[in-house]
């Protein structure tokens, strides 16, 4: 049984806010329990879910396909599939221990679980535990200049879009929207002060502060309307390079 090898799950996402909205998402998040020194990697645990999974699965076969991408680097084109057909998308977060959750993942992260999980199995003041003291910023936006660079080479030099250029496009976008979304909300941070996580509040403050708004009203047209067509790898480009100049702008502060 998959509950004795959890020690918490949850859920968290803005389909649970509104759970008919187009582009929605859903991450579920699952810690489990130490593990034994038999078994450091805690692979019983690992076995437990990959059969309740397929369960879940076969008993949604009749009515809907649940797709489950395992890495946020390809959580845009796992987007692209869950429109072919009835399903289910979700983001699945399985840590092997909370000690490994709190060493590894971005406090950010963390922090925004604290503030936002609905719990599903567990105590219901596990939230309390998933806290961590956030870093310079400096450090904070290692990770996001990182994910800028994998996307610009994505969209610059790599190549692949003379092959598949919807794949591009798509994965691209994601990840665009991601930076923004998160270097907006740093960005009110380091100059009013204040920890906002809905993109609605965030877009309505970072209008006059971000040094390139344009960007910032893109990104909100596709929130509100998820769509890749009319999207070209040069109106790509040139909205990396607006990401580039937030990033820059945040650097100020760092």
């Amino acid at each position: 049984m998959i509950e004795q090898h959890v020690e918490f799950a949850g859920v968290v996402g803005s389909r649970l806010i509104d759970p008919y909205k187009e582009g929605s998402d859903l991450d579920i998040l699952i810690v489990f329990r130490h593990p034994t020194r038999s078994d450091s990697v805690n692979l019983k645990a690992y076995l437990a879910l990959a059969k309740s999974m397929q369960n879940i699965r076969r008993r949604l076969s009749a009515s809907a396909t649940l797709l489950v991408y395992p890495t946020f680097r390809l959580s845009g084109i796992f987007k692209k599939f869950s429109k072919r057909r009835s399903s289910l998308l979700v983001h699945l977060l399985v840590y092997p221990s909370l000690e490994h959750l709190l060493r590894t993942e971005q406090p950010e992260i963390v922090n925004s679980f604290s503030r936002n999980l609905r719990v599903l199995y567990g105590p219901r003041d596990y939230r309390a535990k998933l806290r961590l003291r956030s870093r310079p910023l400096c450090k904070r936006l290692e990770y996001y200049h990182s994910l800028f660079s994998d996307v610009f080479q994505l969209v610059n030099l790599c190549g692949l879009e003379e092959f598949d250029s919807d794949f591009v496009v798509i994965e691209s976008i994601d990840k665009i929207c991601y930076l923004t979304r998160y270097l907006c909300g740093e960005l009110i941070y380091a100059t009013l002060g204040r920890t906002v996580d809905r993109w609605d509040e965030i877009y309505e403050m970072s209008g006059k502060i971000v040094s390139r708004p344009e960007l910032l009203h893109e990104v909100n047209e596709l929130v509100q309307k998820p769509s890749t067509a009319g999207l070209s790898i040069g109106r790509l480009r040139r909205m990396l390079e607006s990401v580039a100049s937030l990033l820059n702008q945040l650097y100020q502060y760092a």
